[in-house]
């Protein structure tokens, strides 16, 4: 069956086969890394065509491949996340994930969570998981108030920048300008989506340089993590407890400082389970 014919269900269903079902660890570390690897290539070849696209200030495309890089970042993490997993025991959260992999609501909410500076416990990352997939923000009630209902924030990354669209509240056609979404590019007064989406990607580049996203690190992390499902009411100091063990074995293994590892992406707070546990993500 080629790929065109599938389902919509079918891609997740394919990948789960063929990266994870019966599976060993090391297998599913070697292609998650031969994964994020590819990612990163064509995260830069996304980055070249919105620097294209900028030199004539064509910003709407612009923004709607900055939001599909930003989506092929998020991938990664979902990759990173699988390592943790014991794929014997957690196949259902496996098949979640690679539900995630192609959903872009799910995508944009591993990219919102991982910019949140401190997340004092799992139940507020719970809390503003459910904030980032809900598809529709209800508008008042009362048409005076001038509170319109808003659609989910991919919408504007993704739609509003290509396609013509009829607004609701409006009463009127939408149609893309080449200025649409221009802010993510030229802002004086602070930096520019495109600027942090640089600087993050830049910090991947470098933990992959120093071999924390090879076969044998994203091992080492499933060595560490697979014991211990992580959930919304994971306490914090159980999750500390696995950082401070995979720093100290990768440190020995690769001679990399805790400072390496921890600002790595394997550091990144293990979100699976709430792909497990919302319908908007689906």
């Amino acid at each position: 069956m080629a790929f065109y014919e599938l389902t919509p269900a079918e891609p997740a269903r394919r990948l789960y086969t063929e990266l994870f079902d019966g599976r060993s660890p090391e297998e599913i570390a070697g292609t998650a890394a031969r994964g994020i690897e590819a990612i990163l290539e064509n995260i830069d070849r996304l980055l070249s065509d919105v620097d294209f696209l900028l030199a004539d200030k064509r910003y709407a495309t612009a923004s709607f491949l900055l939001a599909t890089a930003q989506e092929e970042m998020a991938k990664i993490f979902i990759l990173i996340d699988a390592c943790r997993l014991d794929p014997a025991k957690h196949a259902s959260v496996l098949r979640s994930l690679c539900r995630a992999f192609y959903s872009h609501i799910a995508k944009h909410a591993y990219s919102e969570l991982r910019r949140i500076p401190i997340i004092h416990d799992m139940g507020q990352a719970a809390d503003r998981w459910r904030i980032a997939v809900r598809r529709w923000w209800p508008g008042s009630s009362d048409p005076e108030d001038g509170e319109p209902a808003m659609p989910h924030d991919t919408v504007f990354d993704r739609e509003l920048p290509l396609y013509v669209d009829w607004d609701y509240w409006a009463k009127t056609w939408m149609v893309p300008r080449q200025s649409t979404n221009r802010l993510e590019f030229d802002n004086a007064h602070w930096p520019s989506e495109l600027d942090r989406f640089r600087a993050e990607l830049q910090t991947i580049k470098e933990a992959a340089a120093k071999g924390l996203l090879s076969p044998q690190a994203l091992k080492t992390l499933n060595d560490i993590y697979h014991c211990t499902y992580i959930g919304d009411s994971t306490p914090m100091d159980t999750i500390h407890r696995l950082e401070e063990k995979l720093a100290a074995s990768l440190s020995s293994k690769l001679r990399l400082s805790d400072a390496d590892i921890q600002k790595s992406p394997l550091a990144a707070l293990p979100l699976y389970h709430f792909t497990t546990v919302s319908g908007d993500a689906a």
